[in-house]
Parts: C-alpha cells; sequence; structure tokens
C-alpha cells in the first residue's frame, strides 16, 4: 500500500498536466506514492499525452465531464494510501513543501487537512486560508468591497474583524501552522482515517465549495484543518477553469447548496445575494440561460 496518493483532475488542461507531472515526479522522489489522473472527458489529447509521456502515471478517464468533487471521489474509492494529495494541474508544489505538509498533519492525530502558502504567477500571495462564508461576506463580496478598497485599508479592516480577519491575514502574515475554516482545494493533503469517518466529498457540488463544504464536515466531526505557510505551492489561478457564464452559474448554484444545508433560516437572503454575485459577473441574460442544478442533499 503506498503512503501517498496524488489525485489531480484535469479538464482540457493538457500543457499545465504536462508540467504539474513533471514537477510533481520530481517532488515524490524518496516517497512511497502513485499519481492518479482522473480525466473529464477531455478534448485536448490530456488522455493520450498522459499515456504516451507519463504510462507510470494511473490514468482514469470518465464520459463525461462529472465536476470536481465526483471525479476525485472516484480516485479515492480505487485506492488505498493513508495519505490524499488533491492537486489542481495548475498548481505546482514547492521544494520541501510536501514534506512541510505531512510533518504538521502527523504532528496531531485530530488534524485532518492542511494546506500550503499559495502564490500566483507573479509572485503575490493568493487567498488559500479561509473563514467560512457568512451573510455579511457574501454581502460586501457581491458589492465587490473586497475588491474596489485598497489592499492596505482592506488588511487594516480585517485586524477588527475578529476570527474571520485573523483568518484572511494568515495568507500575508503567518509564520507558523495555524488552524482555519477551510482551505482552497487547488492543494490538500488529507488524512484518509478521517474520510472514512466524515465522508467523501459531495458531489452534489459540480465545481466551487466542495472544500469549503469538505472542511465544514470535518470540522463538525472534531477533526483539525491547519494553513501551513512554510509549505509553498505556485498556482496559476484560471489555468484549469475559465470565468465564463457556465462558471457564474456553478458557483451560484454551490453556494445556494452549501447555504440551504448550513443556514436554511438566512437561506432566502443567501438566495438573493447569489443571484446577484452571479449576475454581477456575467449579466442577468447568461445568468437566466440555464435552470438551477438542485442535487440531492449528500454528504459523502
Amino acid at each position: 500500500m503506498p503512503e501517498l496518493t496524488v489525485v489531480i483532475v484535469s479538464y482540457n488542461t493538457r500543457d499545465l498536466l504536462r508540467r504539474c507531472l513533471t514537477e510533481l515526479q520530481a517532488r515524490l522522489a524518496g516517497w512511497e506514492a502513485e499519481i492518479v489522473v482522473v480525466d473529464n472527458a477531455s478534448s485536448d489529447g490530456s488522455p493520450e499525452m498522459v499515456r504516451r509521456d507519463f504510462p507510470e502515471v494511473r490514468l482514469l478517464v470518465n464520459t463525461e465531464n462529472v465536476g470536481f468533487a465526483r471525479a476525485n471521489n472516484r480516485a479515492i474509492r480505487e485506492t488505498d494510501s493513508r495519505y490524499l494529495l488533491l492537486l489542481n494541474p495548475d498548481a505546482f508544489l514547492g521544494e520541501g513543501a510536501l514534506e512541510e505538509l505531512r510533518r504538521v498533519l502527523e504532528s496531531d492525530g485530530r488534524i485532518a487537512v492542511v494546506g500550503p502558502r499559495m502564490t500566483d504567477g507573479d509572485g503575490l500571495p493568493l487567498a488559500t486560508a479561509h473563514a467560512f462564508e457568512t451573510l455579511t461576506r457574501l454581502a460586501l463580496t457581491t458589492l465587490g468591497l473586497h475588491r474596489r478598497l485598497p489592499r492596505g485599508m482592506m488588511h487594516g479592516a480585517a485586524r477588527w474583524l475578529g476570527r474571520a480577519g485573523t483568518q484572511h491575514l494568515a495568507n500575508y502574515e503567518a509564520t507558523a501552522p495555524q488552524p482555519v475554516d477551510w482551505l482552497s482545494g487547488a492543494c490538500l493533503l488529507v488524512r484518509r482515517a478521517a474520510t472514512e469517518q466524515v465522508g467523501l466529498l459531495d458531489e452534489g457540488y459540480f465545481m466551487y465549495m466542495e472544500d469549503e463544504d469538505w472542511c465544514q464536515r470535518f470540522g463538525q466531526a472534531g477533526y483539525h484543518v491547519v494553513y501551513v505557510p512554510r509549505a509553498h505551492a505556485l498556482h496559476l489561478v484560471g489555468g484549469a477553469t475559465s470565468a465564463t457564464f457556465g462558471s457564474a452559474r456553478v458557483l451560484r448554484d454551490s453556494r445556494l447548496r452549501h447555504h440551504r444545508r448550513y443556514h436554511p433560516r438566512l437561506y432566502p437572503v443567501f438566495w438573493l445575494l447569489a443571484h446577484l454575485y452571479a449576475a454581477r459577473q456575467c449579466g442577468w441574460v447568461g445568468l437566466l440561460r440555464a435552470p438551477q442544478r438542485h442535487a440531492p442533499e449528500a454528504g459523502a
């Protein structure tokens, strides 16, 4: 049984996937590890590239794009390693990052998930550690205030926001491991034993917010989610997805599913804000092109 399974879900990301696999193999030197690529019916030759250039990688090909959660779950179910690394094809681990993540994960059996500090292609810090989305945060995001205010002013305001502000500032200031509400699914090291208690990713989320939901369920089960700033990963944000009418609708539907589960009493307000935010991204015409998808509630 390998110690680690790396799961990469790919949809038309051939060139990024090639780079990801090439760099990943160097990072796995000395590990008992396997790499599993789950292809979501790509049309750009990604599966053929993996078969040709990386024959040692296990390739699972879906006949349709089943989304992020379902594709990851397929690989998790078909493997049995001690640890799981969920990695985007547009995310690249820095030297020593995996070892640091493992060190923190193994330091406390109550830790279920750890994730690294991330920067973009220009070396700027990305928000990896997050507080759970609240009505206030969604309202501010919908109004675009998080983008209109200078970063320095945002950081100053965050210091007055208690726990949520502390978690936001961790992305820029933390130097030691810090418990947070949830971490970006672009790069997560997960304890498999914890998933056997909590369940896998909720396949009712096609894309977006399945990472927040998973981390919230780990927390409800008594586990910790920890941000590890000494581990670094480069994340070329948008390389694996793009902002389109479709993605705005998918994010809206994920928000509706999430807040219907966790904030049922305030759901009508969340419903309105989720629609307003999506409309700001793609316009009402684009938003109404497809009906909402209401998947059945499921925790695994």
